[in-house]
């Protein structure tokens, strides 16, 4: 039995869509256990440390909350180029969330960071930073402390974030 010219014709047409729309349909699915995505892999590591207040812009309201971020990547990348979610929730239900871009050459780095005119609700104050790293696969962590500094006055400018080397 032979098929013609057009039968073959057809048949491979239809091959070629049946490939396509299998190759859509694997790449929609979740990919889970080909791409590691979990903190404990060790080539990304986060540390938030040492969370305090004072009047850091110097508008003589002690309302800016300091503290310092670790960002330790163990890979043999010359250059390290990543998103740092930062965030900071007040007790009262405001949050205030921040997006960096880092790009590091070292393998660890301390950032300074500074959220200016944020204390002005007491009680307890979280943050919290993220971090997707995209290399020769996909790595997260995150970290977040809980501190609480004491405020009297509400203050009169914006809040805002600086942010530093160490």
């Amino acid at each position: 039995m032979s098929l013609s010219n057009m039968q073959l014709k057809k048949k491979l047409l239809l091959l070629i869509i049946g490939f396509i729309v299998f190759s859509s349909l694997v790449r929609a699915l979740p990919q889970d256990d080909s791409v590691s995505t979990n903190s404990t892999d060790n080539l990304l590591r986060l540390s938030l440390y040492d969370a305090s207040y004072n009047d850091f812009d110097d508008d003589g309201r002690m309302d800016d909350v300091e503290c310092f971020l670790d960002i330790m990547i163990s890979d043999d990348l010359n250059r390290k180029n990543f998103i740092c979610d930062i965030s900071i929730y007040l007790p009262n239900g405001d949050s205030y969330e921040y997006s960096i871009l880092v790009s590091m050459k070292y393998d660890s780095i301390t950032l300074r960071i500074v959220f200016m005119n944020h204390a002005y609700v007491s009680g307890d104050y979280r943050i919290k930073v993220e971090i997707n790293l995209f290399t020769s696969g996909f790595y997260y962590d995150e970290t977040e402390i809980v501190f609480d500094p004491p405020s009297e006055e509400i203050p009169d400018d914006e809040p805002f974030i600086t942010y530093s080397t160490v």
